[in-house]
């Protein structure tokens, strides 16, 4: 495909199956941006299929029955096919919607891959949009990357972003089975610092809290990209906090802190965490240097937007209640309540909080 036409030709691919429940929403927020489609069906046994071929009638696509193997290999075997079709692709997983953020989003398409903003409670980017020519593949079983040939980085694209809201049709025992490919690439390669990442990851999930931190303190000692040996020794706090360990868990937050020193997770992790064991003055320390830290924009994995948004006026009114001053907690919670982007369960706790002062 020529990339000299004023846009690129948009080729929507995915991987099905069983997504009847919300194929239709996914499909509904790209129909003005897609020029053509590839979907491969993996074995629903819903209408999946059926709604497809339903709303997005009219715009030259195909639904491609294969049998399920594993992320990387479906995956690559969607690029094959879906390479002819369009000069771009982009990848979608049915739980996903896309936001446009500018009139003519791809109109200047030229890199060979980019990276798309993802919101999913937590913000990170992704390659969801490459180029129909790039030497690529995607690696590993589970928690896949895909791997640009030259070691080609992404370049960053605000004109779209998009909403992972996490309700897929096959779920169903996915930790566990996450747990045994990855537990299988461990020991083909215990090196692989993105394996041992998502290892840490899914014991987590599955509540083994000593095997999360061993697998996370390997992560560390492996080294390699910054923010993923941040991610590590912060989920290390976390768990360390949640096991009963309050001073190896602040150690930890600070650690992390420090290595990384433009995130805030930590920060609000040691503010509360203080707060609840009755520091208030060693609280209120950490949201006033909290407070002096920017959004870091340029960071790609997991930062936890709603912290930077308004955490840190939520611990702060913790702490002023709890010090005393009910007044100032007061006139924090009701501005937190006409924000838009307060979180429901968040919403919850500052209407209670309200509700209890009166």
């Amino acid at each position: 495909m020529s990339l000299s036409k004023s846009r690129a030709t948009i080729g929507l691919a995915m991987i099905v199956r069983d997504e009847a429940l919300i194929i239709e929403r996914c499909l509904g927020s790209v129909l003005h941006l897609i020029d053509t489609w590839t979907i491969i069906d993996t074995g629903s046994q819903d209408n999946t299929i059926a709604l497809i071929e339903e709303t997005l009638a009219g715009i030259p696509g195909r639904v491609i029955s294969k049998p399920w193997r594993d992320f990387s290999s479906n995956r690559n075997e969607l690029l094959k096919v879906a390479r002819p079709t369009a000069d771009y692709l982009l990848l979608l997983d049915a739980d996903m919607t896309v936001q446009v953020n500018e009139p003519e989003p791809f109109t200047q398409l030229t890199a060979p891959a980019y990276d798309i903003l993802v919101e999913a409670g937590i913000r990170y980017r992704m390659p969801y949009l490459i180029s129909s020519q790039v030497d690529c593949q995607y690696l590993g079983r589970t928690h896949e990357h895909l791997a640009i040939a030259n070691n080609i980085m992404p370049t960053p694209l605000d004109s779209i972003a998009i909403h992972h809201i996490g309700d897929g049709g096959s779920k169903a025992n996915k930790f566990q089975r996450d747990l045994n490919f990855l537990e299988a690439d461990a020991l083909s390669n215990p090196t692989d610092t993105r394996t041992m990442f998502y290892l840490a990851q899914t014991r987590e999930n599955l509540g083994d809290r000593p095997g999360a931190i061993a697998a996370y303190r390997r992560r560390i000692e492996l080294g390699g990209w910054e923010e993923e040996v941040f991610w590590s020794m912060y989920r290390s706090a976390c768990i360390l906090e949640s096991s009963g360990d309050w001073p190896a868990a602040a150690q930890m937050f600070i650690t992390a802190w420090e290595y990384r020193p433009n995130r805030l997770e930590p920060i609000l992790q040691l503010a509360r965490g203080y707060r609840e064991s009755g520091a208030m003055m060693t609280a209120l320390m950490w949201i006033e240097r909290g407070r002096q830290i920017d959004f870091p924009s340029n960071d790609r994995l997991f930062v936890e937007t709603w912290i930077y948004l308004w955490g840190f006026d939520l611990e702060s009114a913790a702490c002023m209640w709890w010090n005393g001053d009910h007044e100032g907690a007061t006139v924090i919670w009701s501005r937190l309540l006409e924000r838009t982007d307060l979180t429901e369960s968040a919403r919850a706790v500052v209407t209670s909080n309200l509700a209890l002062s009166n």
